[in-house]
């Protein structure tokens, strides 16, 4: 399959792209949960039987700063299981 973007530029897709690009999206995604698992794990260890008012913020900011997002209501629902040593497993 080919595309013509500009003129003098070509792109050449081989037989199987798609399945190639699926690949290698489906090892980032994989990638991101083993990282987020890590970090809630850590956070797990270090915060269990905190009240939720401490592990909210802690949450919040280590979340976003490792570029992921969620609600207020998702936040105190982490931060109660954390606070109460339940382990918050990601699956894909």
């Amino acid at each position: 399959m080919r595309s013509s973007m500009a003129k003098g530029f070509e792109i050449k897709f081989n037989k199987g792209w798609e399945k190639d690009i699926l690949k290698a999206a489906q090892k980032g995604v994989e990638d991101e949960v083993r990282k987020s698992q890590a970090l809630l794990d850590r956070l797990l260890d270090r915060y269990k039987g905190q009240p939720v008012s401490t592990v909210k913020p802690v949450l919040l900011s280590e979340w976003r700063r490792s570029g992921g997002s969620m609600t207020d209501a998702e936040a105190t629902d982490w931060a109660t299981l954390i606070s109460q040593g339940t382990r918050i497993e990601l699956r894909l």
